[in-house]
């Protein structure tokens, strides 16, 4: 597999706020930031100019969460949590990217606090409060499955449509989605970086091709086959949290970023640390690669998203 590496585009998206969450359009044009200020932000990809903004779900102002594009680059979906002086917000929608007219509203009942949607945009599954695993149907916006006592759960959605990977801080398990089964699960047991704190996980994703995972936690990372959930590496971190994960696209690199604020590469295959990257001022909340593999966008608590060309 061919050396990787990241070099810095000189395009900075300037929120000024925490960005929670940051996703890359599927032509590869607009960016999506969500902040802690409550607004999701559009902006192009090529001049770093601040296309459209949008308070999340109308005026009120409550922390984004996740956001993401649909595959027609006209609707976004996003999630929320938190008070506001007008309302309580805990929901997650989708909406027009153009307009920020509401399209549906899922989850208002409880605090959203991770969400995912498939790859080809059918499912839609949150994950909230009180231990609440929802998922539903995004063209008739019927609730297919509704789990409870998943305390922690994060979900990530197999390539394939069908199926969905969940992990909690006490095991993990692949579900069946016309089923509404789970096809195993199995004790999930990442060493945590204290024995005093829960391992509660960061972040899950899933490659491409369908064939591994990788969840984050405290301690570091696990990787694993997706059909069995039989584990094949762990990657340390230096026992810092990793905050998000994602696997370059036809590829079995996996890039992490957390809190020391370096961007890391991974070969999953071999297990070997391939690339590092020093970045943003603060704490690196989340990360998102361009379906053609050349950009990568890192979002900080520093207020800013930042791109990357990668080179492989």
């Amino acid at each position: 597999m061919a050396t990787i590496s990241l070099s810095n585009s000189n395009l900075l998206l300037k929120h000024g706020a925490w960005i929670h969450s940051v996703a890359i359009s599927p032509d590869n044009t607009r960016v999506m930031t969500g902040g802690g200020d409550g607004t999701i932000r559009l902006w192009d990809l090529e001049t770093a100019k601040e296309l459209r903004r949008f308070n999340s779900r109308g005026r009120a102002k409550a922390p984004l969460k996740k956001v993401g594009f649909f595959l027609d680059g006209i609707r976004g979906f996003a999630s929320s949590w938190g008070e506001t002086r007008y309302r309580t917000v805990h929901a997650t929608w989708i909406f027009n990217l153009e307009t920020g007219e509401e399209l549906q509203v899922f989850a208002e009942d409880a605090p959203v606090l991770h969400s995912a949607l498939s790859p080809d945009n059918h499912y839609l599954v949150a994950c909230l409060g009180a231990g609440m695993v929802k998922l539903w149907d995004t063209k008739s916006g019927v609730n297919l499955l509704d789990l409870q006592n998943m305390h922690g759960a994060k979900v990530a959605f197999v390539p394939d449509n069908d199926r969905f990977l969940m992990v909690t801080p006490e095991q993990l398990s692949l579900w069946d989605i016309q089923a509404g089964q789970p096809i195993y699960h199995h004790s999930s047991d990442i060493p945590s970086r204290s024995s005093l704190l829960p391992k509660y996980p960061d972040d899950i994703s899933c490659s491409s091709d369908g064939a591994y995972a990788a969840v984050s936690r405290r301690g570091g990372i696990e990787v694993f086959e997706v059909d069995t959930g039989k584990p094949i590496q762990v990657l340390y971190t230096k026992k810092v949290p990793i905050r998000s994960i994602v696997f370059l696209r036809g590829t079995h690199y996996l890039v992490g970023v957390g809190e020391d604020r370096i961007i890391y590469i991974w070969n999953i295959e071999t297990g070997k640390l391939e690339s590092t990257t020093h970045a943003h001022a603060d704490i690196i909340l989340d990360v998102a690669c361009s379906l053609n593999n050349k950009l990568l966008v890192t979002a900080s608590a520093d207020g800013t998203a930042q791109v990357w060309e990668i080179q492989m």
